[in-house]
């Protein structure tokens, strides 16, 4: 009752507005005034649009917005920072990205390519790299023979190519079912090494879709519309894409360290609320707006959806539990001395471990982190600097040890695995944490085995008026809610430019139905 008693107010305002605006264009017109000529500012000037989060998303919402016209225009950002998981570091005067890798799908139907060509930030493009190539190495120090490699890796593209999307089976399950009828053309005393290959090229993977394969769904690969053209970086890093969404924003629109407590709209609303809703930041300050967009992390959503949103619907609450958010870190070796030979992108350590070394159904020993990571590849531009990406449960671990024991063990993987106890320590590490930064609490999106894909849709959804359904107040985006392009940058840059245009759409429809006063 509050809050139809609050759009009824709204709404007899609006029509008194518009009734008052037919008489004195009459009056105007026949006293030889022109009566088109407005005395309020349009509406896309005085609507607010509080945006929450500073990521991609956000900002790629913002910049659309203001390129319309829209002036009161708000940005909520929780850490110190723009950008969210697009997050550069530098290591032995290289750039390192923390969140994105090299950004794939360098072609024009890949938005994010057309804003980094405009802005001539695109370094490349380059040939798309396979999952694993180059030398993989078994765990009992031995280089695996590269006719094995060949015929393991030609048997598991075949088999992840068959993988029928089911609901409630995992990637896993699906993959390994597949694999059964895929026949590996090596010698008998070879299949063993086969199927480490095959081990390794399961983690190569796990390490694309951020988490461990069994508790991601088959119908995972519904959700990535691949795009031809290969890989592309930026000189200075995938940060260097945020500049250009932040310079056309109206002024002193970005508030940095500004966490939110909570929104509140609808039925939580006072009678005597004047606008749609309200975001109540943890500070105290209370920032009314027309419109309230959502671009949080799914990580973020899952512990804190019942405060930020106390009356969500359930059916959403429901697919935030239901989707999945990854468990993934970049762990990055720098060396006093290369001890390899210098590559052109090839992955440099390609580890193989036997089913036996993996704890089954469970996160690995807690001096077993290493046996998440996926591989160590030469950082591009840097001969000296390894990386890799650590993803499940190992990737937590990996937050919660100290630079001495991630080099310590490193290193005795690394000499394990080659049989070369002459490797030398590396001599600095440098680690994202993405699980357990508070703003994050996690990676990026995956389509969980309990999950559906119709649950993106879902978090997707607007929350309109009550009785109006074509009236939206709180709206999400990110790339959790790009059905097509989950888990990417520019999932989370098209769904952010998605949700401003249903502003945009929604404001021209206002104008329309209750136009402007006349002049005086």
């Amino acid at each position: 009752m509050l809050l139809a008693s609050r759009v009824c107010r709204l709404r007899v305002s609006q029509a008194n507005l518009c009734i008052h605006f037919s008489k004195r264009q009459k009056n105007e017109s026949a006293a030889g005034d022109d009566p088109r000529k407005p005395t309020r500012l349009p509406y896309k000037e005085t609507q607010k649009v509080v945006i929450l989060g500073a990521g991609i998303a956000g900002l790629s919402a913002a910049q659309r917005l203001a390129k319309y016209g829209f002036k009161k225009i708000t940005i909520l950002e929780a850490s110190n920072r723009a950008g969210g998981r697009v997050s550069t570091s530098l290591i032995g005067g290289s750039v390192l990205e923390l969140g994105a890798q090299q950004f794939e799908d360098a072609n024009l139907a890949n938005s994010a390519v057309t804003l980094a060509a405009r802005e001539e930030l695109i370094k490349g493009p380059k040939p798309r790299l396979q999952a694993a190539f180059g030398h993989i190495y078994a765990s009992d120090g031995r280089s695996i023979a590269p006719n094995v490699v060949d015929a393991a890796r030609t048997a598991f593209a075949n088999a992840l190519a068959k993988v029928r999307p089911t609901a409630n089976t995992s990637l896993h399950d699906g993959l390994q079912r597949a694999l059964k009828n895929e026949v590996i053309t090596v010698e008998s005393h070879e299949q063993e090494d086969a199927k480490r290959v095959q081990e390794a090229l399961m983690l190569a993977l796990r390490g694309i879709v951020g988490e461990d394969l069994q508790l991601v769904s088959s119908e995972h690969i519904q959700t990535h519309s691949i795009i031809p053209g290969g890989q592309m970086s930026f000189p200075e890093g995938g940060v260097s894409l945020i500049s250009p969404l932040l310079r056309d924003l109206p002024a002193n629109s970005l508030k940095l360290d500004h966490p939110v407590c909570t929104v509140r709209w609808g039925s939580t609303l006072e009678p005597d609320d004047p606008a749609p809703a309200k975001v109540v930041c943890c500070s105290g300050e209370v920032v009314p707006a027309d419109f309230v967009l959502f671009t949080l992390p799914l990580g973020v959503l899952k512990q804190h959806a019942l405060r930020l949103l106390p009356n969500i619907p359930r059916k959403k609450l429901d697919a935030i539990s239901k989707l999945g958010i990854g468990r993934s870190n970049v762990l990055c070796l720098e060396f006093e001395k290369p001890f390899w030979v210098p590559s052109t992108g090839g992955e440099v350590v390609q580890l193989a471990f036997s089913k036996q070394q993996h704890k089954k159904n469970g996160p690995p020993e807690p001096d077993q982190w290493f046996e998440c990571l996926t591989s160590l590849k030469e950082l591009s531009g840097n001969s000296r600097v390894l990386h890799g990406l650590v993803t499940g449960p190992g990737a937590v671990q990996l937050e919660e040890l100290s630079d001495e024991q991630v080099i310590e063990d490193v290193t005795r993987l690394l000499r394990q695995h080659t049989g070369n106890p002459l490797i030398p320590e590396p001599v600095r590490v440098v680690r994202s944490a993405w699980c357990g930064d508070p703003d994050f609490l996690g990676s990026s999106t995956f389509l969980s085995v309990s999950a559906r894909p119709e649950h993106i849709k879902t978090l997707a959804q607007p929350m309109c008026e009550e009785d109006d359904a074509d009236r939206p107040v709180v709206m999400f985006a990110g790339e959790a809610t790009n059905e097509a392009h989950l888990g990417t940058l520019h999932g989370a840059q098209l769904s952010g430019v998605r949700e401003a245009d249903r502003i945009i759409s929604t404001v021209a429809h206002m104008e329309k139905c209750c136009p402007p006063k006349p002049k005086k």
